[in-house]
């Protein structure tokens, strides 16, 4: 339980005083992760002889252009009746600028609004949990699905694979290949299948 556990989470209480931001109050100290992954023997360094779970192109090479993908200079990935997310490309920057509920998701640190390089949509099955009051959804994260890598302004078809609960989700090309993205902030999104 990372809230209860002394793991280095907390709630910002300015944010959690107000109900409809209590869910959205989470924060993670990074240094309070780090004491406790030291303390408990965890490695702190990547295993290099893991293999990465995102392939990147060279960020000093060549960028990779969807030629064949269809144009992707606005996305817009309706989440239920009053959440409305938004990806608009920035020809000149080279980015997508998320918004949310058509305005800018701003960064509370930096004060700037919050860009992308790449974005992954992963369809796959939601449903309402039955009986729960609350509204919360249940998602399919186990097997394989559809989706749409979109990055410089472009959008092509992907596939993706979960084979177990605790394996990695893996994403392809349309050819079947593992799926290369451009060098940056990637941003993966679980949407229902049919949005």
């Amino acid at each position: 339980d990372g809230m209860n556990g002394g793991i280095g989470f907390y709630r910002d209480p300015s944010r959690s005083s107000i109900p409809s931001m209590y869910e959205h109050s989470s924060y993670l100290d990074a240094a309070g992760l780090y004491n406790q992954a030291e303390g408990k023997g965890y490695r702190l360094t990547r295993d290099e002889e893991k293999e990465p779970l995102l392939n990147f192109t060279d960020c000093f090479g060549d960028e990779i252009v969807l030629a064949d993908g269809i144009d992707a200079p606005y996305v817009i990935i309706p989440l239920s009746y009053y959440q409305l997310s938004e990806f608009i490309y920035d020809e000149e920057a080279g980015l997508y600028e998320r918004y949310q509920n058509s305005s800018p998701q701003i960064d509370e640190e930096t004060g700037e609004a919050l860009q992308v390089k790449n974005v992954i949509l992963q369809f796959t099955d939601m449903w309402a949990i039955s009986g729960d009051d609350a509204g919360r959804m249940a998602v399919s994260l186990v097997g394989s699905g559809s989706g749409k890598y979109i990055t410089n302004g472009k959008a092509a078809d992907i596939t993706w694979k979960k084979d177990s609960q605790y394996s990695p989700t893996e994403f392809y090309s349309e050819t079947g290949e593992d799926l290369t993205l451009n060098c940056g902030k990637t941003w993966i999104m679980i949407v229902g299948r049919g949005t």
